[in-house]
């Protein structure tokens, strides 16, 4: 399926959960998926897959209800990395099942 975005700041940016709804739900339409679909497949898709890093705590903000009212919706903020790349993060299910696991992955997996 590939990478599926729905900006998670808003429509064009502008935080506003109604217009977000509604884009979401037009993107998965296009893919012919209802809400249902639509929650199954980003839940599971994050559990099992991979995700934004917050990358460093020293780095985050404050707590999202202690953030600005704008960012608040947003959980943990880190303002010098944006979590991808090198920075997201996966599932030890998704790395576990990888013939070349990431480094330290197993160890980690193992340990108690």
């Amino acid at each position: 399926m590939g990478l599926i975005y729905v900006n998670p700041q808003g429509v064009d940016g502008q935080p506003d959960p109604a217009k977000t709804a509604h884009d979401v739900r037009v993107t998965f339409a296009r893919m012919a998926m209802n809400d249902e679909e639509t929650v199954a497949l980003t839940a599971g898709g994050h559990t099992v897959g991979k995700a934004h890093g917050n990358g460093n705590a020293d780095e985050l903000g404050p707590e999202p209800e202690g953030g600005d009212i704008h960012d608040q919706g947003f959980g943990w903020l880190n303002k010098k990395s944006r979590g991808v790349g090198n920075q997201s993060v996966t599932s030890a299910l998704r790395a576990h099942g990888r013939q070349n696991r990431p480094n330290g992955i197993t160890a980690t997996l193992t340990s108690s």
